[in-house]
């Protein structure tokens, strides 16, 4: 028997009822909690992007309407500028929102 599983798993929900997220939505609690019922163990998994890289994309979504206002999208450039540090930091905000997941595990 045995085996590994390596998955890359899309994220962009917000992770709320941390640790007990493991009934809806595929955050880190999910895979954890549904990998070791079914027998894997030696769980990895690597969060990619942050909160703030994440709020980012979602703006150059939102920004890409034609219908806003030039003064809100200048506004809005001024905010994204703003929040480039703190996407690329290296901080805690991934545990509320990231792009997804880079998962290994081993099958016992």
């Amino acid at each position: 028997m045995g085996g590994a599983l390596i998955l890359t798993a899309p994220f962009m929900s917000e992770t709320h009822f941390a640790p007990y997220h493991f009934c809806s939505g595929f955050d880190r609690y999910w895979f954890t909690y549904h990998l070791k019922r079914t027998g894997f163990c030696d769980i990895e998994i690597t969060p990619y992007g942050n909160l703030y890289s994440n709020f980012l994309t979602s703006m150059d979504i939102v920004m890409g309407y034609k219908k806003i206002p030039k003064w809100k999208k200048a506004l809005g450039l001024l905010y994204k500028k703003a929040m480039v540090k703190y996407a690329m930091a290296e901080d805690d905000s991934y545990k509320v929102a990231c792009f997804g997941y880079n998962i290994v595990a081993k099958k016992a």
